[in-house]
């Protein structure tokens, strides 16, 4: 009966283990507990990022949030959640200078939302 129960045990201990190694990569690739962290890191990161104009629920896993960046410049950011963890999801644009867009600080893009067709928009942010 003893020799069961350290059986066991030894199974619990391994599998908590492969949990926190595996929230622990979750955690070097990027993410973190809370979106507000999230957002904060990316103020920290770039100081361009000022205030969010823009909120918005793509589906359960992402949303956007659009800073104002700089003077006349917007920069939406997407956020990606795995179950409690949430994290910056880094896209990327092939035409960037075409677009009148431009690189931001923490590997984003910031654009004039106003120099844009309203589809051109809506295309940008669902990507």
């Amino acid at each position: 009966m003893k020799d069961k129960r350290h059986y066991y045990l030894n199974w619990v201990l391994i599998f908590i283990t492969g949990v926190l190694l595996f929230v622990l990569v979750l955690i070097q690739t990027g993410f973190t507990f809370s979106k507000i962290s999230v957002l904060e890191a990316i103020r920290s990161q770039d100081p361009k990022y000022g205030e969010i104009v823009f909120a918005t629920t793509l589906n359960d896993r992402k949303e956007v949030y659009v800073f104002k960046y700089g003077d006349d410049l917007y920069a939406p950011v997407v956020l990606e959640r795995l179950g409690s963890l949430w994290r910056n999801s880094h896209y990327y644009y092939q035409d960037v200078a075409q677009m009148n867009m431009y690189y931001t600080g923490i590997r984003g893009i910031a654009y004039d939302f106003n120099s844009m067709s309203a589809d051109v928009s809506i295309i940008l942010i669902y990507r």
